[in-house]
């Protein structure tokens, strides 16, 4: 495909045909008379990519992915703002479509020459759901019957005065909610969580009920995530990274880790 620039980023909000409380923009990328949509996205988000990004994207090569993304750090970099990493993924997965289109192929057929899986494994992810809460067995168990793979649920804690007790209640919620659904679930503490109970969950919890505890700790904590990679429960960070986290974040966990712990993910 030859070069094609993009031409305009715009953000599309469809607030008057979504639920009230759900993200409802979307972020558009043009070039050569077609589109490229990611969404939905936050307020938040969209404002950063609305007004922050169009000088950096307009005019990048629309089928260059690796320029793009050169272009998108540097300016995150020079300007550290926490709503960049997820701005930037939204203009990534919006170029990709865009790519897609413009060549008249499916993402996939762009990302491999491998022959397409017939069916793809995902999760459904219900944060507003607290484990810790009143929970109806009913629902779990519906909510797994839609064909996920597994289900994630939230699972804050803020400020316990006992951090062995809370890490106990925690437990014992993310086992019955195992037990419900027969199945592994993942826990997402939102970064609410302080030290003391994150460590005191892991020495508490079953690991085999969890496909993985997303964000216990509402910073980067390179010590206790160390600590905590060290111990058989699956953690997944990254989130809230900064780009010039990144790279340390990575190499600091990976020495941490033991060999077999493959399932210790760093994600953004």
């Amino acid at each position: 495909m030859s070069t094609i620039r993009i031409d305009r980023i715009e953000v599309v909000d469809v607030r008057d045909a979504e639920p009230v409380g759900d993200d409802t923009v979307f972020v558009a990328l043009h070039a050569a008379g077609e589109t490229g949509w990611y969404g939905p996205v936050s307020d938040i988000i969209a404002s950063y990519v609305d007004k922050l990004l169009p000088p950096t994207v307009i005019g990048a090569d629309a089928a260059d992915h690796q320029a793009l993304r050169r272009r998108l750090m540097g300016s995150a970099v020079a300007c550290p703002d926490p709503r960049a990493s997820w701005a930037m993924g939204a203009i990534d997965c919006a170029a990709w479509d865009l790519h897609g289109r413009l060549d008249g192929r499916p993402v996939a057929d762009l990302l491999t020459h491998e022959a397409a899986h017939r069916s793809v494994p995902v999760y459904a992810s219900w944060l507003t759901q607290e484990l810790t809460g009143p929970v109806e067995s009913d629902l779990l168990r519906e909510v797994l019957a839609g064909g996920w793979a597994f289900t994630k649920w939230g699972l804050r804690c803020r400020s316990p005065r006992d951090a062995t007790g809370a890490a106990r209640a925690l437990a014992r919620a993310v086992d019955h909610a195992a037990r419900e659904t027969g199945s592994q679930i993942a826990a997402d503490a939102v970064g609410t969580w302080t030290p003391a109970l994150a460590l005191a969950f892991a020495e508490l919890v079953d690991p085999s009920v969890l496909v993985w505890l997303e964000d216990p700790l509402p910073l980067h904590d390179l010590r206790v995530y160390g600590q905590l990679a060290s111990t058989p429960v699956p953690v997944a960070i990254g989130e809230r990274l900064s780009l010039r986290e990144e790279t340390s974040v990575r190499t600091r966990l990976s020495s941490a880790a033991p060999p077999e712990s493959s399932a210790r993910a760093v994600r953004r």
